[in-house]
């Protein structure tokens, strides 16, 4: 099992309920196991709101294979969808999420 920190950064506070990734068209589901943390950003207005979910290794071996992954944060706000990989474009998300990756599978 792999912990995966999911952040939200805005002037308003989320409490993140749950996290969806869409692998290839394939559903992941995930709910965090405890409370959204929450906390001032240094130096500016915003807040980073954030919580952990926990997905398994079947989970992080189609991710490291996917041609597409959007990812729907569901909050006390509504829902946020971002693409994260689409027609070879990483988001900044997606590099994170495979270097924490790798760094776990290579220690």
């Amino acid at each position: 099992v792999y912990p995966v920190r999911t952040d939200l950064f805005d002037r308003e506070k989320f409490d993140i309920q749950k996290v969806t990734f869409i692998v290839d068209g394939q559903s992941y589901q995930y709910s965090p196991s405890t409370q959204t943390a929450q906390r001032s950003v240094l130096n500016s207005n915003l807040t980073n709101s954030s919580n952990v979910i926990n997905v398994n290794t079947g989970f992080i071996n189609r991710f490291n294979i996917a041609q597409a992954i959007d990812i729907s944060i569901f909050t006390d706000k509504g829902e946020m969808t971002y693409s994260i990989l689409k027609n070879g474009q990483e988001s900044l998300a997606y590099k994170t999420f495979k270097r924490g990756y790798s760094q776990k599978s290579n220690p």
